[in-house]
């Protein structure tokens, strides 16, 4: 009988994130009884309650962004100012509340209140997470905004700010032991521990991630 190359070799279910070994040519479970850490019942609570609006939103979101910056001075000039507006009264809020959003809304129209809307669910959800999870509250923001478009951003900084934010609902949905919203997102430490390819020869190499699809380590 051939001797199967894979053998004893481990890996990271993509879907899942959960760690795999090769054995008798199937691709099992390495810790079948492990689960996900136990979390206090408000945490629970918060990710049960923010995770099916966090998703919603960055979809709104992320079906705008794909047609371009939705804040791009020559193609959406009223939303480019009413962005300058609103965040001149986020900043003179002192992060508690929006003296200017009114005009800024009345200035960008529907297609800007809309975005706006889904930055902000995504923001509202994700901050009770993170500040409950020893993260200050001004420091949750400053993390979470910077995953969220702003005034001059291009088509590829968007691109990766929407991937930023699929590596955080991937985070969020392994915390609570929920299959990976956005498997094809490398998570590290959620499903592979590779270094990005830019990170230089100093990192330690990871697992490579299993792929169900064709039954091989990638």
């Amino acid at each position: 009988m051939a001797v199967d190359p894979l053998e004893g070799k481990t890996g990271v279910q993509k879907s899942t994130g959960q760690r795999v070994i090769r054995k008798d040519g199937q691709w099992v479970p390495l810790n079948p009884g492990g689960k996900p850490p136990v979390q206090e019942a408000g945490m629970r609570s918060r990710m049960d309650l923010g995770l099916g609006p966090m998703m919603a939103a960055h979809g709104r979101m992320a079906a705008t962004e794909r047609k371009g910056n939705p804040f791009s001075l020559d193609k959406n000039p009223d939303n480019a100012i009413a962005k300058f507006v609103g965040d001149i009264g986020f900043s003179a809020g002192q992060n508690q509340f929006y003296p200017l959003e009114g005009p800024a809304k009345a200035i960008g129209g529907q297609d800007y209140q809309d975005y706006e809307q889904a930055a902000a669910a995504f923001e509202a959800q994700l901050m009770p997470i993170m500040s409950g999870a020893a993260v200050s509250p001004s420091e949750a923001r400053r993390q979470i905004r910077a995953s969220l478009p702003a005034l001059g951003d291009s088509p590829a900084t968007l691109a990766q700010k929407a991937k930023d934010r699929e590596r955080m609902l991937n985070g969020a949905a392994k915390a609570r032991g929920l299959p990976l919203p956005f498997p094809q997102t490398d998570t590290w430490g959620i499903n592979t521990t590779k270094p990005p390819a830019t990170g230089g020869a100093g990192g330690q190499g990871g697992v490579r991630r299993y792929n169900p699809q064709t039954g091989r380590l990638e």
